[in-house]
């Protein structure tokens, strides 16, 4: 097995741990594809997916990865992620997710335990002038 790979192959450990809790709050812990919550649901059905995969050149820049449920994240596999999300909507939500800031700090607070995850996605929202409970402006 290659140095960085879990077992399934899956390059997701790459990602450090703080960028990864600091993309699922940008995302407001909702699948960027169907927009489920994903902040009550077993850690191990949470996903990162790549916008670009590894194989047409992607990497893992928060940019290019998005939250998404494991569900959507299998359905989707190779298919361009615009042919994907299937409407101007879920396309538009995608990249603004994509290009938003990371909230770094309220990463590492969620990771020891300082702060939920609910208040730290509320703190996200409140900053970018979201309404917490649909992550849509008000």
């Amino acid at each position: 097995m290659r140095a960085g790979r879990n077992i399934n192959g899956n390059a997701g450990v790459n990602i450090r741990p703080t960028t990864r809790v600091a993309i699922y709050l940008r995302d407001g812990y909702r699948c960027g594809w169907c927009w489920a919550a994903q902040s009550e649901c077993d850690p191990f059905q949470v996903t990162l997916d790549h916008l670009e995969p590894h194989d047409n050149g992607g990497g893992n820049s928060p940019t290019n990865l998005v939250t998404a449920c494991r569900s959507c994240n299998c359905r989707r596999q190779s298919v361009d992620w615009e042919t994907f999300a299937g409407n101007s909507r879920v396309i538009s939500r995608v990249l603004d997710l994509s290009t938003t800031p990371l909230p770094r700090e309220l990463a590492g607070l969620v990771i020891f335990g300082v702060i939920s995850k609910l208040d730290a996605i509320r703190e996200v929202r409140a900053r970018d002038g979201a309404s917490p409970q649909t992550g849509s402006p008000h």
